[in-house]
């Protein structure tokens, strides 16, 4: 038996992490580094694993009839079986329109998807396919760097002298110019996607600081600032960016709405996260009512905000159950073991 493993994306020109990181080890991103390892894997199984071309197209048979762009193929890994052709396709995207129509393939036989809620929602090819659909986990785009930066983290964190107030940095979203926005489950009304964040911004200005996209600050410094608050607010849905996973690695804590998507490897509530409870939710993990989750977050971050023994504990929590299933190296290995104990595929 022998299968290739084979990571779609597109060929970057850079990686965008700043000027802070300095061996090549360190700017691999998290799928790079995840098939390294499953590759090994597939050594230590004395597998062989053809490794393609990458400058020739990805070929999965029957795949021309799905008229799929090759270049548009981004940020999937997948698994092929070389004497049947059965597939298993490991999705990370945001947006996952293309392994919709890779599951049509009578050949794919798993399909792992980040985004989870949303392929079951808008899309029933996941039930109408021959494949199973499974939660997979999210994670931080460099693992190797966190890594790098938690001893420095933590001695700004054991210093004790944190802000009295919660702290988010990523984009809000604009209505006007309709950048950022996407509609309410409920209401059928356009809002921007963390309107939670302004909410509480506008209502409980005393409680939270919040840095937009647009200050460009660079990924270590965020994390050093960050260090400094007594939590980071993260904003569970549509997982656009990476700031909770790092976190997680770096042992920061963080609050948040209760998560509810289905991961591979679950997150715990007040255990690995401070839960400040729920609306209800969206197809995406979001809050339904915004103005109501932004009071739940406000009077949970009340409630633990002088509690620095229990936050700390909790970042550690979270930081073990990172280096034990969602660093890429173990996650790989949970994969492995997922795949063939649903399927005789390996």
């Amino acid at each position: 038996m022998s299968y290739e493993i084979n990571l779609i994306q597109p060929v970057l020109p850079s990686y965008d992490i700043g000027s802070m990181y300095i061996d090549n080890s360190t700017a691999l991103r998290y799928d790079e580094i995840l098939v390294q390892r499953l590759k090994e894997i597939a050594s230590d199984s004395h597998a062989s694993v053809v490794v393609p071309d990458p400058d020739n197209k990805f070929t999965i048979s029957d795949l021309d009839k799905f008229s799929v762009d090759p270049i548009d193929l981004h940020d999937i890994i997948i698994i092929r079986n070389t004497e049947t052709d059965d597939y298993v396709i490991l999705d990370f995207q945001d947006g996952p329109k293309h392994s919709k129509t890779l599951v049509k393939n009578s050949n794919c036989i798993l399909h792992y998807s980040c985004m989870f809620l949303d392929m079951v929602d808008k899309d029933t090819t996941a039930f109408d396919a021959n494949c199973d659909l499974l939660p997979f986990t999210f994670f931080d785009n460099y693992p190797n760097l966190t890594r790098k930066y938690r001893e420095e983290i933590q001695s700004i964190r054991n210093r004790g002298e944190f802000i009295p107030k919660m702290v988010f940095y990523g984009t809000l979203g604009d209505l006007e110019s309709d950048v950022y926005c996407t509609y309410n489950a409920i209401t059928g009304e356009r809002e921007e996607t963390r309107l939670v964040v302004k909410i509480l911004h506008e209502k409980y200005p005393e409680l939270i600081d919040i840095k937009d996209r647009e200050e460009k600050l660079e990924r270590t410094e965020w994390w050093k600032l960050a260090a400094t608050y007594s939590l980071a607010l993260t904003v569970p849905g549509h997982p656009w960016c990476s700031r909770e996973h790092e976190f997680w690695s770096l042992g920061i804590p963080t609050i948040a709405s209760t998560y509810t998507c289905p991961l591979l490897f679950p997150l715990i509530h007040n255990k690995h996260y401070v839960d400040a409870g729920t609306t209800g939710k969206d197809f995406m993990d979001r809050e339904i009512d915004q103005e109501q989750a932004a009071d739940l977050i406000a009077q949970r971050f009340l409630e633990v905000r002088d509690h620095p023994e229990y936050l700390k504990k909790l970042a550690k929590n979270a930081q073990i159950r990172y280096d034990t299933f969602i660093h890429p190296v173990k996650a790989a290995e949970h994969l492995i073991a997922d795949i063939k104990f649903r399927t005789e595929f390996l």
